[in-house]
């Protein structure tokens, strides 16, 4: 039989074994939580989108380009440019002879 002062060692290394059980589950998933978060960056990293700026900023600068010749173009009468090609091509003729 078991008197008090075993009784309460007993439980006191009951509570011990459990503290340290508790202890080194949370320790275990600290664990998993640092490696999970240190992969992060690099894996950010990889999975990173191209730059796509250059690219956008080609298309962006054709597109002011084409639409200045659509203004030039809409700028003028069909019968303008009909008349303007004519001159030219008279022009062109005219030198050559």
């Amino acid at each position: 039989m078991r008197d008090g002062s075993e009784w309460r060692s007993a439980s006191r290394t009951d509570q011990l074994d459990d503290a340290t059980r508790a202890f080194d589950d949370l320790r275990a998933e600290v664990a998993v939580l640092r490696r999970a978060v240190e992969a992060l960056g690099p894996a950010l990293k990889e999975n990173r989108s191209p730059d796509y700026s250059l690219t956008l900023g080609h298309i962006a600068k054709t597109q002011a380009t084409i639409g200045a010749r659509l203004e030039a173009i809409e700028g003028h009468s069909p019968l303008e440019l009909i008349y303007s090609h004519r001159g030219a091509v008279s022009h062109r003729i005219g030198s050559r002879l």
